[in-house]
């Protein structure tokens, strides 16, 4: 059953560049799995966000603490008023509310709706640089908020097992409510099952990491493991992309390109050689929800090196399509396991090939729009008995 799906959120869901491109994934594959897609956004009310912004202002000088703008109580008003009338003149089968806490926490619409993040307000204080010193006001502000949307929504659709067990524990959303489901790779193009399987060590050892925050991604213990390679006498190169490190942090077996654009053509070429060329994608997060990032390493068969933190478990299964270590571990253990595979050969290509095969089986979209689809078909069942 074709659907009409309002895509709610206040953003541009048609850019690339918003939420790293998964909004554009998102819709392009419900729109081939599920129906057709209608764009609430974007809307940007720029005189309450002026507003906010003096506030956010006001409360850095005099408390030294900062407001989170896009959870005000007063916005999600704002939001309310408009997104009503665009989903009454629209008139969906159902409203998707894609990472919009705001926009959706005060709607009161016929249809059902289904709210989809990767992470409730809570796991994100402190972890995330904008998430950092929020005011006590701030904070509990938000969780009205977030509260609100959680009891409103007919159902949650979460990237993670560790995002819904926040949901289920910290903000007493019911079980049955809560659907997990993965996310995928925010790629054109992608190489074949024949390429990928092609992929081996060859002399060198050819690490990638690839991230936007050094710090949080655990860019220091991954130039420390590079160096215990080296000195142990591997023959590694490292290649760092998405970021600039600190200046101690060179060696000239190190390729540093601080940025890459995959909206354009040349760089997403360059993008695509980059993982072709790697043996494992290294990122050793110290905290993370849902790293699409991982899902494209694993379509080009590469193995993902990282943390058991946050909600990374529900992406790499241990010795499946990666390898998961303790935040507590040092950069030894994963010189230990990156150096391990320069002796095994028959045990590299083996993960490279299961790592492509849990791209292929879970961490796609279509996989993704598909249990999405099943979703809605289920509720809007639901809604007419």
């Amino acid at each position: 059953m074709s659907k009409k799906i309002m895509f709610l959120t206040h953003r541009d869901a048609r850019d690339k560049r918003e939420w790293s491109g998964t909004m554009y994934y998102m819709a392009q594959s419900l729109d081939r799995n599920a129906g057709q897609v209608i764009y609430a956004g974007p809307y940007y009310p720029k005189l309450i966000f002026i507003l906010l912004k003096i506030i956010n202002k006001i409360s850095i000088i005099i408390f030294r603490k900062k407001y989170k703008i896009t959870y005000s109580y007063l916005l999600s008003l704002v939001f309310k008023r408009f997104f009503t009338k665009k989903i009454k003149k629209e008139n969906p089968d159902i409203v998707l509310a894609v990472s919009a806490s705001g926009e959706a926490s005060q709607l009161k619409v016929d249809c059902p709706v289904i709210y989809l993040g990767d992470a409730t307000f809570n796991l994100l204080i402190d972890r995330y640089n904008n998430f950092t010193n929020l005011s006590r006001f701030s904070r509990w502000e938000a969780n009205i908020v977030e509260n609100k949307v959680f009891s409103n929504a007919s159902a949650l659709v979460f990237s993670s097992e560790w995002a819904a067990r926040s949901a289920i524990e910290e903000y007493k959303v019911p079980q049955e409510k809560i659907h997990i489901v993965s996310y995928g790779a925010n790629m054109e193009k992608i190489p074949s099952i024949e390429q990928v399987q092609e992929k081996k060590i060859d002399e060198t050892l050819k690490i990638l990491f690839l991230a936007v925050d050094w710090e949080r991604k655990g860019g220091d213990t991954v130039f420390k493991a590079f160096i215990e390679l080296q000195n142990r006498g591997i023959n590694a190169e490292l290649t760092v992309c998405g970021c600039e490190p600190p200046e101690h942090y060179r060696n000239p077996k190190m390729k540093v390109i601080p940025f890459l654009n995959k909206n354009d053509k040349k760089d997403a070429e360059t993008l695509y050689e980059i993982f072709m060329d790697s043996n494992f994608l290294f990122v050793p997060s110290k905290s993370d929800c849902t790293p699409i990032v991982f899902c494209e390493a694993n379509a080009f068969g590469i193995p993902v090196i990282t943390t058991n933190a946050g909600g990374i478990s529900s992406v790499i299964t241990e010795g499946v399509n990666g390898h998961m270590l303790n935040p507590e571990d040092d950069f030894n253990k994963y010189a230990d396991i990156l150096s391990s595979y320069t002796e095994d050969e028959p045990g590299y290509r083996k993960l490279v090939k299961s790592s492509r095969e849990r791209h292929d089986k879970y961490l796609n979209w279509d996989t993704w729009g598909k249990s999405l689809n099943k979703l809605m078909t289920d509720l809007l069942k639901d809604n007419t008995n």
